[in-house]
């Protein structure tokens, strides 16, 4: 089995999503990117990452509709559930964390 993980990246901030799979890739892991939800929903089923690094913000999905159709993605290749999704924002309100965490985000 491959040791490394399958992370998928969705942000629209095209500098930000170049550098984080930059950083993952040069670290050893597999790495697949969307700029928008409805292509990061649909590489999250395809692909089936371990790990997806979500921007909350994004212009063509809300947040508690984008994390739910990530949650029902299919298992990981490593064989565990798509639960490991970690959200970005650059909002300071406390809001946004609180309604990520609700909606199924861990952290």
């Amino acid at each position: 089995m491959d040791s490394t993980a399958l992370f998928l990246i969705v942000d629209d901030d095209l500098d930000l999503l170049e550098a984080m799979a930059r950083i993952l890739s040069r670290d050893g892991h597999r790495v697949i990117t969307a700029s928008t939800g409805t292509e990061g929903v649909r590489l999250a089923q395809e692909q089936q990452p371990d790990i997806a690094i979500v921007d909350v913000m994004l212009p063509d999905m809300n947040e508690p509709v984008e994390l739910g159709a990530l949650q029902k993605a299919p298992k990981g290749s490593n064989g565990s559930p798509l639960g490991n999704i970690l959200v970005l924002t650059s909002s300071e309100q406390t809001v946004s964390y609180n309604n990520a965490t609700r909606n199924g985000s861990n952290g």
